[in-house]
């Protein structure tokens, strides 16, 4: 078996089957974010309503024609529209003017300057920056939620109606 494995043809096809299973490995690996991807902007479009609106539409999503604008996945920026404390939800508006729908749960953490705060802290008009991960209705779920000062360097949205 030792001189099998002394052949310099075995340890070349040895090698180039260990490099064929990495480039699989790798491929796999590529498909499942793609598929992750694919799976929370499908959510997405279906849960609008009820992100946004705070409703459903009956007979399942609605779907827009050309597909939504691109979708930041992992967090967020911008203006805080509404808490709802029971439902653990913040919207928010972001620097697109799009609105963002985040959840919250106790693993959140939530910082206003150097304390930790509660999700009762925020309050509408607030600026926030949010870093998490995408859930299965679409909504960012947040990890790191922070709350910035009126001095915060965070462009500021426009009163809404104008």
């Amino acid at each position: 078996m030792s001189h099998f494995l002394d052949s310099k043809k075995t340890r070349t096809a040895l090698w180039i089957i260990g490099g064929l299973v990495v480039l699989l490995l790798m491929f796999g690996g590529g498909m499942a974010v793609g598929y992750q991807r694919g799976i929370f902007s499908s959510h997405f479009g279906e849960d609008y309503y009820m992100n946004f609106r705070g409703g459903s539409v009956s007979g399942g999503g609605v779907m827009m024609l050309g597909g939504p604008p691109p979708i930041n996945q992992h967090g967020t920026a911008g203006t805080v529209m509404d808490v709802d404390a029971s439902n653990t939800r913040i919207l928010a508006i972001d620097q697109d003017g799009d609105e963002e729908s985040i959840a919250v749960d106790g693993n959140t953490m939530i910082r206003k300057v150097n304390e930790t705060v509660s999700l009762m802290s925020i309050n509408p008009g607030d600026q926030i920056v949010v870093i998490g991960e995408p859930n299965g209705s679409g909504q960012i779920l947040a990890r790191f939620v922070r709350i910035f000062t009126g001095s915060s360097s965070l462009p500021q949205m426009p009163p809404q109606g104008q």
